[in-house]
Protein backbone atom coordinates (compact mmCIF):
# COMPACT_ATOMS: atom_id res chain seq x y z
CA UNK A 1 0.00 0.00 0.00
CA UNK A 2 1.47 3.83 -1.03
CA UNK A 3 2.01 5.74 1.71
CA UNK A 4 2.23 9.53 1.52
CA UNK A 5 4.90 10.74 4.14
CA UNK A 6 6.18 14.38 5.15
CA UNK A 7 8.81 15.64 3.04
CA UNK A 8 10.44 18.66 3.30
CA UNK A 9 9.06 20.84 1.29
CA UNK A 10 6.08 22.82 2.48
CA UNK A 11 3.39 23.40 -0.66
CA UNK A 12 1.24 26.31 0.91
CA UNK A 13 -2.12 27.41 -0.41
CA UNK A 14 -3.79 30.08 0.91
CA UNK A 15 -7.52 29.91 2.07
CA UNK A 16 -9.77 32.34 1.01
CA UNK A 17 -12.80 33.09 -1.25
CA UNK A 18 -10.96 31.05 -3.82
CA UNK A 19 -11.29 28.03 -1.46
CA UNK A 20 -14.38 29.03 0.26
CA UNK A 21 -16.15 29.57 -2.54
CA UNK A 22 -20.08 30.90 -2.27
CA UNK A 23 -20.02 29.59 1.33
CA UNK A 24 -20.10 32.33 4.06
CA UNK A 25 -19.98 32.81 7.58
CA UNK A 26 -23.13 32.25 7.63
CA UNK A 27 -23.74 29.39 5.72
CA UNK A 28 -24.77 25.88 6.32
CA UNK A 29 -21.77 23.41 7.15
CA UNK A 30 -23.56 20.10 6.78
CA UNK A 31 -23.39 17.53 3.72
CA UNK A 32 -27.08 18.43 2.33
CA UNK A 33 -25.79 21.81 1.33
CA UNK A 34 -24.33 21.21 -2.24
CA UNK A 35 -22.35 24.12 -1.64
CA UNK A 36 -20.59 22.83 1.59
CA UNK A 37 -19.89 19.77 -0.36
CA UNK A 38 -18.05 21.56 -3.13
CA UNK A 39 -15.78 23.31 -0.70
CA UNK A 40 -14.98 19.64 0.93
CA UNK A 41 -14.16 18.42 -2.65
CA UNK A 42 -12.00 21.24 -3.32
CA UNK A 43 -9.91 20.42 -0.25
CA UNK A 44 -9.38 16.55 -1.33
CA UNK A 45 -8.28 17.69 -4.81
CA UNK A 46 -5.67 19.70 -2.53
CA UNK A 47 -4.69 17.64 -0.51
CA UNK A 48 -4.14 14.93 -3.22
CA UNK A 49 -2.07 17.74 -5.00
CA UNK A 50 0.37 17.54 -1.55
CA UNK A 51 -1.03 19.97 -0.03
CA UNK A 52 1.00 20.11 3.94
CA UNK A 53 0.52 24.00 4.98
CA UNK A 54 -2.79 26.52 4.76
CA UNK A 55 -2.55 29.62 5.06
CA UNK A 56 -4.74 32.54 6.69
CA UNK A 57 -4.22 36.31 5.20
CA UNK A 58 -4.73 38.75 8.36
CA UNK A 59 -4.31 41.38 5.93
CA UNK A 60 -7.84 40.47 4.61
CA UNK A 61 -9.82 39.53 6.76
CA UNK A 62 -11.50 39.92 9.66
CA UNK A 63 -11.69 37.33 13.02
CA UNK A 64 -15.19 35.98 11.85
CA UNK A 65 -14.20 35.69 8.77
CA UNK A 66 -11.11 33.67 9.80
CA UNK A 67 -12.89 31.46 12.43
CA UNK A 68 -15.24 30.55 10.20
CA UNK A 69 -12.66 29.31 7.50
CA UNK A 70 -10.31 27.96 10.41
CA UNK A 71 -13.62 25.65 11.60
CA UNK A 72 -14.20 24.71 8.03
CA UNK A 73 -11.00 23.61 6.90
CA UNK A 74 -10.72 21.52 10.06
CA UNK A 75 -13.95 20.21 9.18
CA UNK A 76 -12.39 19.28 5.59
CA UNK A 77 -9.11 17.61 7.34
CA UNK A 78 -11.66 15.15 9.85
CA UNK A 79 -13.50 14.63 6.49
CA UNK A 80 -10.55 13.65 4.71
CA UNK A 81 -8.86 11.78 7.12
CA UNK A 82 -11.70 9.61 8.35
CA UNK A 83 -12.62 8.61 4.29
CA UNK A 84 -8.79 8.29 3.09
CA UNK A 85 -7.24 6.87 5.82
CA UNK A 86 -9.52 4.30 6.49
CA UNK A 87 -8.39 0.61 7.38
CA UNK A 88 -10.98 -2.77 7.49
CA UNK A 89 -10.20 -5.53 9.97
CA UNK A 90 -7.41 -7.09 7.80
CA UNK A 91 -5.69 -3.74 7.37
CA UNK A 92 -6.11 -2.92 3.84
CA UNK A 93 -7.46 0.50 2.98
CA UNK A 94 -10.13 0.41 0.21
CA UNK A 95 -8.68 3.69 -1.48
CA UNK A 96 -5.28 1.77 -1.28
CA UNK A 97 -3.35 4.76 -0.37
CA UNK A 98 -2.67 6.01 3.94
CA UNK A 99 -1.75 9.80 4.37
CA UNK A 100 0.62 10.06 7.52
CA UNK A 101 1.90 13.38 7.07
CA UNK A 102 0.13 16.33 9.46
CA UNK A 103 -1.31 19.84 7.29
CA UNK A 104 0.29 22.63 9.47
CA UNK A 105 -1.95 25.49 9.56
CA UNK A 106 -0.07 29.58 8.87
CA UNK A 107 -1.44 32.47 10.37
CA UNK A 108 0.00 35.53 8.25
CA UNK A 109 -0.07 38.72 10.59
CA UNK A 110 -0.24 41.87 8.45
CA UNK A 111 3.03 42.85 9.99
CA UNK A 112 4.63 46.32 9.11
CA UNK A 113 3.52 48.28 6.03
CA UNK A 114 4.78 51.54 4.53
CA UNK A 115 2.82 52.33 1.89
CA UNK A 116 2.45 55.87 -0.86
CA UNK A 117 -0.15 58.29 0.14
CA UNK A 118 -2.90 59.93 -1.83
CA UNK A 119 -1.78 61.21 -5.23
CA UNK A 120 -2.90 63.68 -7.42
CA UNK A 121 -4.08 61.82 -10.40
CA UNK A 122 -6.04 59.01 -8.77
CA UNK A 123 -6.24 56.88 -11.88
CA UNK A 124 -2.99 56.91 -13.43
CA UNK A 125 -0.59 57.95 -10.87
CA UNK A 126 2.11 60.18 -11.00
CA UNK A 127 4.89 59.65 -13.96
CA UNK A 128 8.49 59.92 -12.74
CA UNK A 129 11.55 60.15 -14.64
CA UNK A 130 14.80 59.84 -14.17
CA UNK A 131 17.03 62.50 -12.84
CA UNK A 132 13.54 64.08 -11.17
CA UNK A 133 14.01 65.32 -8.09
CA UNK A 134 11.74 64.63 -5.38
CA UNK A 135 10.78 65.18 -2.02
CA UNK A 136 9.17 62.59 0.45
CA UNK A 137 7.35 64.05 3.03
CA UNK A 138 7.35 60.98 6.29
CA UNK A 139 5.52 63.32 8.41
CA UNK A 140 3.07 65.74 6.42
CA UNK A 141 1.02 64.18 4.17
CA UNK A 142 0.96 66.35 1.17
CA UNK A 143 -1.25 64.65 -2.15
CA UNK A 144 1.80 63.57 -4.55
CA UNK A 145 2.63 65.32 -7.42
CA UNK A 146 5.68 65.83 -10.40
CA UNK A 147 7.27 67.10 -7.26
CA UNK A 148 6.55 65.17 -4.04
CA UNK A 149 4.41 62.31 -2.25
CA UNK A 150 4.08 61.55 0.99
CA UNK A 151 3.96 57.94 3.09
CA UNK A 152 2.51 56.30 5.87
CA UNK A 153 1.82 53.28 7.88
CA UNK A 154 -0.77 51.74 9.75
CA UNK A 155 -0.60 54.01 12.45
CA UNK A 156 0.41 57.21 10.89
CA UNK A 157 2.99 58.51 13.66
CA UNK A 158 6.00 56.45 11.97
CA UNK A 159 8.55 58.93 10.34
CA UNK A 160 10.72 56.90 7.72
CA UNK A 161 13.03 59.85 7.78
CA UNK A 162 14.41 58.45 10.54
CA UNK A 163 15.92 55.34 8.53
CA UNK A 164 16.82 56.82 5.54
CA UNK A 165 20.19 57.37 4.86
CA UNK A 166 22.57 59.48 2.15
CA UNK A 167 23.57 57.28 -0.34
CA UNK A 168 20.95 54.68 0.26
CA UNK A 169 17.83 53.62 -1.76
CA UNK A 170 13.75 54.20 -1.40
CA UNK A 171 12.27 51.24 -3.07
CA UNK A 172 8.52 51.63 -4.60
CA UNK A 173 5.95 49.72 -6.16
CA UNK A 174 7.92 46.32 -4.98
CA UNK A 175 11.38 47.69 -6.48
CA UNK A 176 9.50 49.18 -9.74
CA UNK A 177 10.70 52.69 -9.03
CA UNK A 178 14.21 53.51 -7.49
CA UNK A 179 15.37 56.77 -5.44
CA UNK A 180 18.71 57.40 -4.65
CA UNK A 181 18.46 59.54 -1.35
CA UNK A 182 20.09 62.51 -1.63
CA UNK A 183 19.65 64.40 2.07
CA UNK A 184 17.71 63.51 4.84
CA UNK A 185 15.97 65.96 7.31
CA UNK A 186 14.68 64.05 10.31
CA UNK A 187 12.98 66.75 12.29
CA UNK A 188 10.83 67.68 9.29
CA UNK A 189 10.28 64.41 8.33
CA UNK A 190 11.60 65.28 4.30
CA UNK A 191 13.84 63.23 2.29
CA UNK A 192 14.78 64.04 -0.67
CA UNK A 193 15.93 61.57 -3.29
CA UNK A 194 16.60 61.33 -7.07
CA UNK A 195 14.70 59.29 -9.03
CA UNK A 196 16.85 56.36 -10.70
CA UNK A 197 14.34 54.83 -13.45
CA UNK A 198 10.81 56.12 -15.31
CA UNK A 199 7.56 54.75 -13.88
CA UNK A 200 3.73 55.64 -13.05
CA UNK A 201 3.36 55.94 -9.21
CA UNK A 202 -0.07 55.14 -7.57
CA UNK A 203 -1.28 55.49 -4.26
CA UNK A 204 -0.86 52.53 -1.80
CA UNK A 205 2.08 51.02 -3.27
CA UNK A 206 5.00 49.74 -0.60
CA UNK A 207 7.93 51.32 0.12
CA UNK A 208 10.98 49.23 0.98
CA UNK A 209 14.41 50.61 2.47
CA UNK A 210 17.17 48.16 1.51
CA UNK A 211 19.67 47.53 4.51
CA UNK A 212 17.62 49.78 6.54
CA UNK A 213 17.75 49.45 10.58
CA UNK A 214 13.98 49.82 10.77
CA UNK A 215 12.80 51.96 14.05
CA UNK A 216 9.08 50.50 13.05
CA UNK A 217 8.39 48.02 15.05
CA UNK A 218 7.71 44.52 13.26
CA UNK A 219 5.02 43.31 15.80
CA UNK A 220 2.25 45.96 15.71
CA UNK A 221 -0.58 45.59 18.35
CA UNK A 222 -3.15 44.33 15.89
CA UNK A 223 -0.74 41.67 15.00
CA UNK A 224 -0.55 40.88 19.10
CA UNK A 225 -4.89 40.91 19.00
CA UNK A 226 -4.80 38.71 15.73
Amino acid sequence: MPIFKLGCTKIVATIGPAITLKLQTNSERNKSNPEYLEVLNLFTELFFKGLTCIRFNFSHSNNEERLFRLQLWREAKTEFYRVFNRIDEDGNSPYKTRFLFPIAELADTKGPEIRVWEMLDKDKGQLYKRGDVVRVYCKDKKTGDQSCFSVTDSTSKYNMALDCSVGEKILVDDGKLSFLIQSVDVDSGIVEAIAENDHYLKANKRVNLPNADYSLPFVSDKDRED
